[in-house]
């Protein structure tokens, strides 16, 4: 038979509800919230938001000094190349724009910043060619990156795809690419 068991007020009272929403053993009598305060802990919680990766990495990223400043020569770079042909003295590529006159001159303000850096024998601007040429060091930077980090992505999931004799090989492959100067292809 079945033992049955009877509900006293003290096991009520030892069963109920503290303010966590766990069960009080301890017997504790602690009222209930109200529904003003459940509907500000509710909005606590919706206003208390979790960071995303990139949230955390950007405050770390923007403690250092040196990282924000090599930041402000990408971004001040990158602006440069953008707006080359509004901001270039003259355009590099239009063979009458050249100066004939000031060939080979030394750097001079008297024009604005259009001599800044002074001219080449073709009598052109070479701020113009630095601002113009800023768009293939950076086309160039960003390829030889973009293209090393889809290689380096495309050989590691092989590797680890694969594993065992075709990881090893793979990795001694790179472990030569590493060695061989010559042989990198950035």
């Amino acid at each position: 038979m079945a033992k049955r068991t009877t509900h006293t007020p003290e096991k009520e009272k030892s069963m109920a509800v503290g303010e966590t929403g766990a069960p009080d053993v301890l017997g504790s009598s602690a009222p209930l919230p109200s529904a003003a305060q459940l509907e500000q802990s509710r909005l606590e919680r919706i206003e208390t938001k979790q960071l995303t990766q990139f949230q955390l990495a950007w405050m770390r990223f923007r403690r250092h000094r040196l990282a924000m400043i090599g930041l402000a020569i990408l971004v001040f770079m990158a602006l440069m190349a953008i707006l080359a042909p509004l901001i270039s003295p003259e355009n590099i590529y239009d063979p009458n724009a050249a100066d004939l006159m000031k060939t080979d001159s030394a750097p001079s303000l008297d024009q604005g910043l259009r001599y800044a850096f002074g001219t080449d024998y073709n009598g052109h601007s070479i701020s113009a060619q630095i601002i113009y040429g800023a768009r293939y060091s950076l086309l160039i930077g960003f390829s030889a990156a973009i293209s090393a980090a889809v290689i380096g992505v495309l050989v590691g999931a092989v590797a680890g795809y694969f594993g065992h004799w075709v990881d090893s090989v793979l990795m001694r492959l790179v472990d030569i690419f590493l060695l061989c100067r010559s042989c990198r292809f950035s």
